[in-house]
């Protein structure tokens, strides 16, 4: 079940990145311990496992100023925050493409970029992230 206390509970990184399909935005969405409850929120935005093709999952990001952007989550009243930089919002308010992802293994707050970028690695050949493709709403 997701609740306001899982929302609150989720850590967030955010960064840009150019990839072979071209540049997109990028949220990670983990909790620092174990919680199985993970699964019905990345169910909840519509994400998927890295096996299958991302899906569009919608408007589900709002912008909340150059730093900060809100993501949203079907059947629930609160959002996951996520801090970001600039260039991160300035892409995303054009229309550019954000990339979920919510990690079903814990990965403690304040992780580093290295630290996320095995966390990711791993976490994909364990099948234990799920993925989609949202945009903000109201983005050009």
């Amino acid at each position: 079940m997701i609740t306001h206390q899982l929302i609150g509970s989720v850590a967030a990184w955010s960064w840009l990145e150019t990839t072979e399909v071209g540049t997109a935005a990028f949220v990670l969405m983990a909790r620092p311990e174990p919680d199985e409850r993970m699964a019905a929120l990345a169910d909840g935005m519509g994400l998927v496992t890295p096996r299958r093709r991302l899906p569009s999952v919608g408007p589900r990001v709002v912008l909340r100023g150059l730093s900060y952007a809100a993501v949203r989550v079907d059947g629930c009243d609160h959002v996951i925050g996520v801090l970001v930089g600039e260039r991160w919002s300035r892409f995303v308010a054009g229309g550019g493409p954000v990339v979920l992802m919510a990690g079903l293994r814990p990965l403690p707050r304040g992780a580093s970029r290295d630290e996320v970028d095995a966390y990711i690695a791993a976490a994909t050949t364990a099948d234990r992230i799920r993925l989609g493709v949202a945009h903000a709403r109201g983005a050009r």
